[in-house]
């Protein structure tokens, strides 16, 4: 297979990644044997835009360039019952 140019193999590497994920949650005792559990989770906590790796195919005309993002941040709350 034909390479182009002279620079090495796997050196063109994209952005890094920024990313915090949190997790906090309460428990709370009802009665004896019962409980209740609150739970809120944040992916991506303080919403940095992550993107994706540029196009690394030479023979597309986007070569070099950063088409897509990650996620924005997701929260999601829960809330359990157990018995």
């Amino acid at each position: 297979m034909a390479r182009f140019g002279n620079l090495g193999r796997n050196v063109f590497h994209g952005p890094g990644i920024d990313n915090w994920d949190v997790v906090a949650f309460k428990r709370i005792k009802l009665a004896e044997g019962h409980r209740l559990e609150f739970r809120a989770e944040s992916l991506n906590l303080f919403n940095h835009t992550q993107f994706m790796n540029p196009i690394s195919n030479i023979a597309n005309a986007d070569f070099g360039r950063v088409q897509d993002t990650r996620d924005p941040r997701i929260v999601q709350l829960a809330l359990r019952y157990t018995f």
